[in-house]
């Protein structure tokens, strides 16, 4: 009878671990209108990996492992809770919400399976994305060209606050080439370099993309 039971057990797992396969898109607004990004990625086997460093067309567990380690484990699944068991040795149980077997929400925030798209959807079009933190801001411009290159504008500002007085600036302007693989966009530097983003389009009437935990809006 045990044997059943372990048998059943590690099938209805299995289930609902395939059954979660694939990227979502999580989103939470908070006061203020401000939205939280992150991204989940589950295999099939029971890995769960939040906001993927190195893309995942193809996902790369062992790097993530290597790299990201906190934001890399195993989850179950169990009703209505998800019990993680990060690669840290740090455990979390969250709330979660289905509909049928696909995760719709999770501690709070919207779940939504990622939609791959082609490079078709960039091209010829410039996004536009900022980022603040206290007296840090950042903003970037991408421009994608129909050849398959792209343009990408840095700028990047310090204001003085408190007891520190004047401001900073810096600019950065970066070109190379670009490709879209289901969810994940390369940037080929000029330079050599590479950044991958998981990126997924954000319609909500203004043809909007998000790179990684940014909206970026288009110009």
């Amino acid at each position: 009878m045990k044997q059943i039971i372990f048998v059943l057990t590690s099938f209805l797992f299995l289930l609902a671990a395939s059954a979660q396969e694939g990227l979502y898109l999580r989103t939470q607004f908070w006061s203020g209108s401000n939205l939280e990004i992150s991204w989940l990625f589950f295999t099939k086997d029971g890995v769960i990996c939040k906001n993927p460093t190195f893309g995942v067309n193809p996902f790369n567990l062992k790097k993530e492992l290597e790299l990201n380690q906190a934001n890399t484990g195993k989850f179950t699944v169990a009703a209505n809770k998800m019990t993680i068991n990060w690669g840290n040795g740090k455990s979390q149980s969250l709330k979660a919400e289905f509909a049928g077997s696909i995760l719709k929400g999770l501690d709070g925030g919207i779940c939504t399976k990622a939609k791959p798209f082609s490079a078709k959807f960039l091209s010829g079009k410039t996004y536009s994305g900022s980022a603040s933190a206290g007296a840090v801001s950042q903003s970037t411009v991408i421009e994608f060209k129909a050849d398959g290159s792209f343009i990408m504008n840095r700028s990047g500002s310090i204001s003085g606050s408190g007891n520190t007085s004047g401001a900073a600036s810096s600019q950065s302007s970066k070109t190379g080439k670009y490709s879209v693989t289901g969810n994940t966009i390369v940037f080929k530097y000029s330079d050599g370099t590479e950044w991958r983003t998981l990126a997924q389009p954000y319609d909500l009437g203004n043809d909007d993309i998000i790179l990684n935990d940014k909206l970026f809006k288009k110009k």
